[in-house]
């Protein structure tokens, strides 16, 4: 059609697939495409599809309108339920995964498979650990099944939860399914109750006469033109939005021609096309048209409660495009569910797990009243029962908190089911060709330690999002007791600069560890693993450095001694590379698993000098490294402790790096690292 029918514009289409392949043509041909859909998140990038113009919603805008919402009520703690098999709930569900980091939020992401006998009480019991707030990203009919699961586990009356249910515009048939609460059934009644709990968020729906208009003569051509009858279906938005699109196209058309330039230069007609809008804002048949300068239109969403009388859904607020907040609608209020007159807090007072001690001190001890009995009871007994009262008292009202203590240790909210990850091929092993370069400059026996990282190394998915899957080299997986507490403070601890810890696998035969993957490739979550309960990281190294989707630097591969000890195996050709980083006082002993937070001082030195060198550490000997470089390390420490010679026969350092290094050898290391006054600027080097 391009060359024989002298194609200038291409209005459409709206299928991702095509679209994704259309644009990609006109940006080879520099001819402007204009679609009234494209709502996937890769049309954002218009180094990619720099001729797109987009006239509807995109996927990648709702983190904002949800980030909008949770802000507006206070709400930080996050869940979220997708259907992993069903095609519209898996994208847009992975769209808000990666989306709600970008809005500072983590939610817990539950997934399962549609069609399947899960259990959605099990998965609500599961998700309520970890937030009241829920959202629901499934077909209509499981959101149905979801909110009857609630009401039978009488979350609906306890008015702690809020669901969040996305349902951009009623569209008949099982595309999005029925999301309404009525179905005729026996359960109806309690689907109504259930379905108070949940507010929807849809794109704001055009009215007024010019919009009736507009869709009755929709209709009649569609009919005329197509023999295709509406009946009582409505006309959706994206029609709206096509119309619109043809009337930007013809707008950047006419300013064109105005001023005598090229009409057939498609990128540049397109950059026109952003600023005649950005501009001059033009009211359509669908409201306000506002392009952003990345040639995406701002598009308004509303926010929906249950009206309790009537069961039907109505707009309490708005989001508006040129007024990006959460918006209430005047005179509109949420029904909040279980009666209450505000909105839930984002945790309930005896905490997601009902173990805050401040919970529990609010109710009178039944062993209180032993005490005041008793000492109404006669004086003369009243040393002798109070003893025995305070000593019961004492007693339960520790034996709980250590019953509490005992729970926490042996929840097995971190086990992972070996059969819920979904491997990745080894092409998407994540190395970086920089890292294995790296790597293959250090020598041989270098390249079999990256052979051996990448065998016990893979990615996975795990309820929707990116894993590493680090396998341990043992069949089975004792959980003794300091299993279990690593266990505990690896999920507790949590910075900005540290990884994720997921989970583990302790299946026999596939005994693993799950982390959070990191895209790319500061050091303040150094400081945070020394003021935590893990005390050290112990392994830090430059591989042990990544760097997330926001070029945010992160340290993995911390805690859990006693596991990597335990099936810890000789150090020969394999694992001798790790032993660059240690420092010399954990090479001299047998045991060259511990450390110390000096230790890992030393260690983030020796990624320093990979920094300012740009090569591996101690490049100047690797060629002359063998398999018993292990025994070399820990004899010769002269070649350890001594890196003057290094850096000044090095021809690649420039002499301000030669100053620093020389003024990190010249600090009293012991000062340095156990100095708090100090623990701002240690690890800001980022």
């Amino acid at each position: 059609m391009y060359y024989k029918q002298n194609i200038r514009a291409i209005i459409g289409p709206a299928c991702t697939y095509a679209l994704d392949a259309v644009a990609r043509l006109a940006f080879y041909w520099n001819i402007p495409v204009f679609t009234g859909l494209g709502d996937g998140g890769i049309f954002e990038n218009k180094t990619e599809y720099p001729t797109l113009t987009r006239l509807s919603y995109c996927q990648c805008r709702l983190r904002k309108v949800f980030g909008s919402i949770f802000k507006s009520f206070g709400w930080t703690d996050i869940a979220m339920i997708y259907a992993i098999n069903h095609f519209h709930s898996n994208v847009l569900a992975n769209s808000l995964i990666v989306g709600f980091q970008k809005e500072d939020f983590y939610p817990y992401i539950h997934g399962y498979h549609e069609g399947t006998n899960s259990s959605f009480h099990d998965i609500l019991r599961n998700v309520s650990k970890m937030a009241r707030v829920i959202v629901v990203i499934v077909p209509g009919d499981s959101v149905r099944i979801i909110m009857l699961a609630a009401f039978d586990l009488g979350y609906i009356r306890s008015g702690e939860y809020v669901f969040i249910d996305v349902e951009l515009f009623p569209f008949p048939g099982d595309y999005w399914g029925n999301h309404d609460w009525r179905r005729g059934d026996e359960r109806d009644a309690d689907a109504k109750e259930a379905f108070g709990a949940l507010l929807k968020l849809s794109l704001h729906q055009p009215y007024g006469e010019e919009w009736n208009n507009f869709t009755l003569r929709v209709k009649q051509l569609a009919w005329e033109n197509y023999n295709f009858s509406y009946g009582d279906e409505k006309v959706n938005v994206y029609v709206g939005a096509f119309y619109d699109a043809v009337l930007l196209y013809g707008m950047a058309l006419n300013k064109t021609l105005e001023k005598g330039l090229d009409p057939h230069d498609g990128y540049s007609l397109t950059r026109r096309a952003w600023n005649l809008v950005f501009e001059v804002m033009f009211e359509s048949v669908t409201g306000t048209v506002i392009i952003d300068n990345n040639g995406d239109r701002e598009m308004t969403y509303s926010v929906l409660d249950m009206n309790p009388t009537t069961g039907d859904f109505e707009v309490v607020a708005n989001y508006f495009g040129d007024s990006p907040y959460y918006t209430p609608l005047p005179g509109k209020q949420i029904h909040w569910a279980g009666g209450r007159l505000t909105a839930p807090p984002n945790e309930p007072l005896c905490g997601f797990r009902g173990d805050n001690p401040a919970c529990n001190a609010t109710a009178v001890h039944p062993n209180l009243v032993d005490i005041i009995v008793g000492i109404c009871v006669t004086s003369f007994v009243l040393g002798c029962i109070t003893i025995v009262a305070v000593s019961q008292y004492v007693a339960g009202f520790l034996s709980p908190r250590i019953r509490r203590k005992e729970n926490e240790l042996n929840d097995m909210v971190w086990r992972v089911d070996y059969n819920d990850l979904i491997f990745i091929g080894p092409e998407s092993n994540g190395f970086s060709r920089l890292s294995q370069r790296t790597m293959t400059q250090s020598g041989s026996w270098a390249n079999d330690s990256v052979r051996q990282l990448m065998f016990n190394t893979k990615f996975a998915r795990y309820k929707g999002n990116m894993v590493v899957v680090k396998r341990l080299a043992t069949e089975k997986l004792n959980l003794t007791r300091e299993v279990l507490l690593e266990l505990k403070q690896v999920r507790s601890v949590q910075h900005d600069n540290l990884t994720r810890f997921v989970g583990a696998c302790v299946d026999p035969g596939n005994v693993c560890i799950l982390i959070e993957h990191c895209r790319k490739g500061s050091l303040q979550g150094l400081h945070c693993l020394h003021e935590s309960d893990i005390r050290f990281h112990g392994k830090l190294n430059s591989s042990n450095c990544v760097v997330d989707g926001r070029f945010a630097v992160k340290l993995t591969d911390f805690g859990l001694r006693s596991i990597h000890f335990s099936v810890q195996k000789d150090a020969t050709c394999e694992t001798v590379y790790d032993l660059l980083w240690k420092a010399p006082e954990f090479l001299k002993g047998e045991d060259s698993s511990d450390g110390s937070p000096k230790g890992d001082v030393y260690s983030f030195a020796i990624i320093i000098e990979e920094v300012a060198l740009r090569n591996g550490p101690y490049s100047a000997y690797t060629e002359y490294m063998e398999v018993k470089v292990k025994e070399a390390i820990r004899t010769n420490t002269e070649l350890i402790t001594n890196p003057n010679e290094r850096i000044t026969t090095s021809a690649s350092l420039k002499p301000w790096m030669t100053s620093v290094i020389k003024i990190y050898i010249d600090l009293d290391v012991s000062t340095l690292c156990s100095s708090n006054k100090h623990s701002r600027w240690r690890y800001s080097a980022d």
